[in-house]
């Protein structure tokens, strides 16, 4: 199900996939599946995977965002030394402009529930959101994730004696 929202109805579908569950249960492993999937590689043009956890604030994010983006599409950026020094909402800004012509796929990694999402999630969907994807994995419900807009894919547990 995963799988076919990223790849064959990416239009159709929700540009945000969620894939949540508790600790172990294979989030980063099904997020890497589809990541290196040949279908995603080859209808995504720029593809970014940051491992969030708890050690990155959502500055620290979008500069390695940026770090990766600029050898993707030609425009010219700025050095991290610059990024760093620029506060998060024009960062946000930056990044959504330097995606507007792209098809990206995003990946957010065991994102922990205290990075603000919002004006990112804003900041994407005003460059053309609809024909890309951005995959967050976390273990807990992160509050600006809980709308109908978002593709949310529960993982369970499996247990071989109920199959």
């Amino acid at each position: 199900m995963v799988i076919r929202t990223m790849i064959f109805y990416s239009d159709e579908q929700p540009s945000v996939v969620v894939i949540k569950g508790m600790f172990g249960i294979g989030k980063t492993t099904l997020a890497r599946e589809i990541y290196n999937h040949p279908n995603v590689v080859k209808r995504f043009e720029y593809r970014a995977w940051v491992c969030v956890s708890n050690v990155l604030t959502m500055k620290e994010i979008v500069i390695k965002l940026l770090d990766r983006l600029s050898s993707v599409n030609g425009k010219s950026m700025q050095s991290s030394s610059y990024f760093e020094r620029v506060n998060n909402q024009l960062l946000q800004g930056f990044l959504g402009d330097h995606l507007e012509e792209l098809r990206y796929f995003i990946v957010l990694d065991d994102l922990p529930k205290h990075i603000q999402l919002r004006s990112f999630l804003l900041a994407l969907k005003a460059q053309g959101y609809g024909k890309s994807k951005l995959v967050v994995t976390s273990h807990m419900t992160h509050k600006d994730l809980k709308t109908n807009s978002h593709d949310v894919h529960k993982m369970e547990p499996w247990d071989p004696i109920m199959s």
